[in-house]
């Protein structure tokens, strides 16, 4: 019997909804009263009538193909769920255009089944069923099978035509489709040779011509060719179509990076040119970020748009460029100039990377036969230069005629020193601070590690540089040289009292207690501290 939808057939009626993908409404459903029907019983009758498709134990489900209709060439999708006398049913079949009741026929079979297992203790069957259909006769059961024969072959028919206009539709449908990627694909390849795509050796395929009206014979095997392969031409544009978008978006960040970078070196007064004058914006070049089009129209929109904000740099790249260029060469004579003036007075022979004088540098001709990379990398290398010429500026500076407190801050950053003590007037064992040719101060250290009888009761001074060295300040490097050459008579005699160097306008003076490579290493030590811009 059929009846209403109801709370009972909801977990069944789901399964086979979302096992079809249709609608609750085209379920129908049936409930059977039984007693003494059990899940095995059942699944011995279902796998004699049909197929199981599925076996859900815990909730006693089953579900299962029963054939029926004409010579039993429909299939009937049906849900079963047993709840101690009580039967539910789901079930659906695709029916044609003609109505053949393919359902009530397969669960009324069904029915009649169970009737053949299950039989109660007073011999009725018991099994809850529609009236029975009463035998029909010889005559009638020829009418109803030649009606049925007419029917199935006006069915076939009517298949037949749906079918070969089907397929012939969805041909044509993938055709129009493949051409279309394949005419963007070619534009693509035409008009960005140059453009590493991954893809590139897929050649798009001359037009494919669409089924006529005539040709209408189509097997499905075609139809699933022609799908593939539209659909990985469909893959190869979407990959070529970022691509392209990305290596011109790379470009065009590269040039407004280049753009920003050149404008902040210019000076005021050579060009006031702002990348933000142009409206141009960077663009996202995320390649983890897979961009769509709707449309092929849109890629080459977007791809337009972006070679229009090139030219829109290329108007005054190169202005800009010579004039970043100009303005660097200017920035990097000027310091050249103040780095020799100091160089002078001063002396960097024992100073690592150092020079002696700095080159001024004379200004190319630069024309629009330039490329872009050439400018950038002759402006990367005047701001390389111009940045190691501020340094070794910064660092002379500190080392020509320093200030005491300067080189005892810097003095207190070698670890070997313990202690430092600067020289006064009353307290001035040389007795050359202030003279003429003398120093302007002089700063003794203790280093770690040296012992003498001779330094009992004795302070940093006192100790001399026996108990270390000393830093000896002057106001030219010529006063220095001069203090180093008084230094040298004592060489290889009993009064040696160990090594010196100039340094800027200072005499490094290390202890003879220490030996060569001590001296030395000490010596580096120091003059790493007094050139360092820490």
């Amino acid at each position: 019997m059929s009846i209403e939808n109801t709370e009972i057939f909801k977990d069944i009626n789901i399964r086979l909804s979302q096992f079809c993908s249709i609608s609750e409404e085209q379920i129908n459903n049936r409930l059977v009263t039984v007693n003494g029907l059990t899940l095995l019983k059942l699944r011995d009758i279902l796998i004699e009538m049909g197929t199981i498709i599925e076996e859900d134990l815990d909730n006693n489900i089953y579900a299962a193909y029963l054939p029926a209709g004409f010579m039993k060439k429909n299939l009937v999708i049906t849900f079963f769920q047993l709840s101690e006398s009580t039967l539910c049913l789901a079930s659906y079949a695709k029916e044609g255009a003609i109505k053949q009741g393919t359902v009530e026929q397969a669960q009324t079979n069904f029915i009649n089944k169970i009737k053949e297992y299950i039989v109660n203790s007073d011999g009725d069957g018991a099994v809850e069923t529609t009236e029975d259909v009463p035998n029909a006769n010889r005559k009638n059961l020829f009418k109803r099978l030649f009606s049925a024969v007419l029917l199935f072959l006006a069915t076939v028919v009517v298949i037949n035509c749906i079918q070969k206009e089907k397929y012939k539709s969805s041909y044509n449908i993938y055709v129009n489709e493949y051409n279309t990627y394949a005419e963007s694909i070619d534009y693509i390849l035409k008009n960005y040779p140059e453009t590493d795509i991954g893809v590139s050796k897929v050649e798009p395929k001359e037009k494919l011509i669409g089924l006529s009206s005539a040709n209408t014979r189509v097997k499905s095997d075609n139809l699933t060719l022609i799908k593939q392969e539209t659909d990985n031409l469909k893959k190869s544009l979407e990959r070529l179509e970022n691509d392209v978008y990305y290596t011109n978006a790379k470009e065009l960040n590269q040039e407004i990076q280049n753009y920003q970078y050149m404008s902040k070196l210019i000076k005021p007064y050579n060009m006031d040119i702002k990348v933000e004058d142009l409206q141009i914006k960077p663009l996202n070049t995320n390649k983890n970020d897979v961009l769509t089009w709707e449309n092929f129209d849109d890629f080459k929109s977007d791809i337009d748009e972006i070679n229009q904000q090139k030219k829109s740099l290329d108007k005054s790249y190169y202005d800009l460029a010579i004039a970043s260029y100009d303005s660097l060469v200017s920035d990097y004579n000027i310091i050249a100039d103040a780095y020799n003036e100091i160089a002078s007075k001063s002396v960097v022979t024992y100073i690592e990377g150092m020079s002696v004088e700095l080159n001024n540098i004379s200004a190319e001709k630069i024309t629009n036969n330039y490329s872009k990379e050439k400018l950038i990398a002759m402006i990367d290398d005047l701001i390389n230069k111009t940045q190691a010429a501020i340094d070794s500026y910064s660092v002379i500076n500190q080392i020509t005629n320093p200030s005491e407190e300067s080189v005892k801050t810097k003095l207190e950053k070698v670890s070997k020193i313990k202690s430092i003590q600067a020289v006064t007037k009353e307290k001035d064992p040389n007795n050359l601070l202030g003279k003429k040719g003398g120093y302007k101060s002089c700063l003794y250290f203790e280093v770690k590690g040296i012992k003498s009888d001779f330094f009992n009761n004795k302070d940093t001074i006192e100790k001399g540089t026996d108990g270390g060295g000393a830093i000896e300040i002057y106001n030219t490097s010529t006063e220095a040289l001069n203090r180093c050459d008084y230094l040298s008579q004592f060489d290889g005699t009993i009064l040696y009292t160990g090594s010196y160097t100039v340094v800027g306008t200072m005499v490094i003076r290390t202890t003879y207690l220490l030996d060569s490579k001590q001296q030395v290493e000490l010596t580096n030590d120091i003059i790493h501290a007094l050139t360092s811009n820490e």
